[in-house]
């Protein structure tokens, strides 16, 4: 018996405009890691790429056609959704990527393909098949992206309600005795919760920021010279120092001075030496620190004034991302060659297979060449970048993931510049050690950028230690280190300086480091490199990339 023909009625060809079939996979996840804060999500470009690929199409040709478009315009709006840098930026990073070494970029790959979310969108896929036969899931998939496009209509004040700080957790250094903190005073993050325009508000910080200063007076009495050690860290945050286990590392203990809310306020080597070697000046933006400063804003010329012989070191060649160029254009007095590294240990190899040498021997180095008088004294600006990602240990069978090596690096690292410490103080010089970090390793990540990936400035990232100590013979402490938990940044270190320049501790016996902490300037968060600012408002941190709209930070954990 032959089967009755069939027909194509109205409502079967309207269940085909509506069928997003396979594709339904692709936007239900979609909106599933939106609502979870692991991606953001453009509603109308979204929606126009639902209605193509739900358009029917007659013909194999068409239909093969409209594959063909779809699979790449696919995978470029999710990069577009995501919250990885602008693809521009990818490009221009290209050449540094491909100089990565075979293990770094397997490592990388790792890190970005999430084994649970592969296992959630098979999971997904299996059950869309299942209910598709009674549920018209494309057009459900319609619906949800019109609705996301009103709600920008929503008034601001709404969206911005009740913003919390990420999930940050309180790093707590055990001291031997009661923490002495500055008497708490007003936040400069609180702001009422109406309606705000930020770009405003960013802006006016900026213009705030451009009219602070420090500038250092040299005391009278120059009988007591002393020398001034800047020791920066590159991927050491309070953040990493909790996922490391390092809270209790002696370091803390042998500070004068811990600021532990103090923002680099960017994620990339060059800006932050840039920023900490413009520290004598408020903070400016991103794009003003490829532009000369004011003479006075540059940290080593003013120390040169002060009277200071200005030098430079490093335990890397510094030929990437042209780190030794930048720091020697801050100098602004004249091109300051690094102290030489020929035969030190070789501690370490970059992901470039570029060598990387033991700090404490680099440091010891730099002490031995000092001469014992007769000379200016000297302000050295040291960066280290032993923590960097993707560094591996110059020893035979070392695991060749850097993450998994952190702890074991950060400990080194830390217990050289805790050798260092007793080395001067048996050496017997006079001298003040800031010891600073440019940014954090994102050592753990969040749901909106992958371990390592820094391309957000946020404050798991741009939160880091900033201490410094006074060494000396007959100088007393206190037992345990004043503790700052205001907000402050840059200009906050060079008004302790400057006072320290101004008021020399070796001049008085019962030195008092809190004495130096007299109108201390706190800075609001703001973070940026150079598509992404995060800034603290009400509580909380909002971000944007971009032009893109101001949104709450609210990133989480993975």
């Amino acid at each position: 018996m032959s089967e009755p023909p069939h027909f194509t009625t109205p409502q079967h060809h309207h269940s085909r405009v509506w069928s997003l079939g396979g594709w339904s996979t692709y936007f239900i996840g979609k909106l599933l890691l939106y609502w979870y804060g692991y991606i953001g999500l453009h509603a109308l470009e979204n929606l126009l790429f639902a209605v193509f690929v739900a358009a029917p199409s007659r013909g194999r040709l068409r239909r093969w056609l409209q594959r063909l478009i779809a699979l790449p315009l696919a995978a470029v709006l999710l990069y577009y959704d995501s919250f990885l840098p602008p693809f521009r930026q990818f490009v221009k990073r290209l050449p540094e990527i491909l100089s990565f070494s075979q293990e770094y970029l397997l490592e990388l790959s790792g890190r970005i393909i999430d084994l649970r979310l592969l296992a959630g969108f098979l999971i997904l896929w299996a059950l869309i098949e299942f209910l598709k036969q009674w549920v018209r899931i494309g057009g459900m998939v319609i619906v949800c992206l019109t609705a996301l496009l009103i709600i920008p209509l929503v008034p601001q004040n709404y969206l911005f309600r009740n913003i919390t700080h990420p999930e940050l957790a309180e790093v707590t250094v055990k001291t031997q005795e009661p923490n002495t903190n500055l008497t708490p005073s007003p936040s400069p993050n609180s702001r009422p919760t109406e309606s705000v325009d930020f770009d405003k508000l960013l802006a006016d910080f900026f213009a705030s920021e451009a009219r602070r200063k420090v500038t250092f007076v040299p005391a009278a009495d120059v009988s007591q010279p002393f020398d001034i050690v800047f020791l920066h860290i590159c991927s050491l945050s309070w953040d990493d120092i909790r996922v490391a286990g390092l809270e209790q590392h002696p370091i803390w203990q042998r500070l004068d001075l811990l600021f532990t809310r103090f923002n680099s306020a960017a994620s990339y080597s060059g800006p932050a030496a840039i920023r900490f070697l413009r520290a004598t000046c408020g903070q400016t933006s991103h794009q003003a620190l490829y532009s000369p400063a004011n003479p006075g804003c540059y940290l080593m010329k003013q120390l040169a004034e002060a009277g200071f012989e200005s030098e430079l070191a490093m335990n890397h060649d510094g030929h990437f991302d042209e780190l030794l160029q930048i720091v020697q254009q801050q100098y602004d007095i004249q091109n300051r060659s690094a102290l030489s590294l020929v035969d030190l240990p070789i501690s370490q190899r970059s992901f470039d297979d570029s060598p990387i040498f033991d700090d404490y021997a680099v440091l010891a180095r730099w002490l031995e060449n000092q001469p014992a008088g007769g000379k200016k004294p000297t302000a050295l600006f040291y960066n280290t970048i032993s923590l960097h990602d993707g560094n591996y240990l110059n020893e035979p069978g070392a695991s060749r993931d850097s993450l998994k090596t952190y702890g074991k690096r950060a400990t080194t690292l830390l217990d050289g510049v805790v050798r260092f410490f007793d080395r001067l103080e048996s050496s017997g010089r006079r001298t003040i050690v800031v010891v600073a970090s440019e940014h954090g390793a994102a050592l753990e990540g969040d749901r909106m950028q992958f371990p390592g990936l820094r391309e957000i400035p946020s404050p798991a990232i741009t939160l880091v230690p900033l201490g410094i100590r006074v060494i000396g013979p007959g100088v007393s402490r206190p037992g345990a280190p004043i503790r700052i938990t205001e907000p402050t940044s840059y200009l906050a270190m060079s008004h302790v300086i400057g006072g320290m320049i101004n008021n020399n501790p070796f001049l008085n016996t019962d030195y008092r480091p809190e004495s130096y902490l007299r109108d201390l300037p706190q800075t609001l968060f703001v973070s940026e490199n150079e598509d992404a600012t995060v800034m603290a408002y009400d509580n909380g941190y909002v971000w944007r990339q971009g032009k893109d709209p101001w949104t709450p930070y609210k990133a989480g954990r993975r």
